[in-house]
């Protein structure tokens, strides 16, 4: 469950992308994996991002690799719409 300082974090990182929304790695450890895998691939490549790079630290093969590939997959089009 992502707490509601978490989301509040979250939404203003969608309306302004800056450092200071970024997530600390105790609120994406709180993240299912599909979040996991979105906010690695938009958050990762900071210099200041405590998120480990885009890696998928699951199991090849579980439910839950797959749902960190298509999270980090949304968070690629989102990036992409966004330029």
């Amino acid at each position: 469950m992502i707490s509601k300082n978490t989301q509040n974090k979250i939404n203003k990182f969608f309306i302004n992308p800056s450092k200071e929304f970024l997530l600390t790695l105790e609120e994406y450890n709180r993240l299912t994996p599909f979040e996991k895998g979105y906010w690695s691939y938009l958050q990762s490549s900071w210099p200041e991002s405590e998120i480990p790079e885009d890696k998928n630290p699951f199991e090849p093969g579980t439910t839950k690799c797959s749902e960190f590939i298509k999270g980090s997959y949304r968070g690629m089009l989102y990036a992409q719409d966004s330029e």
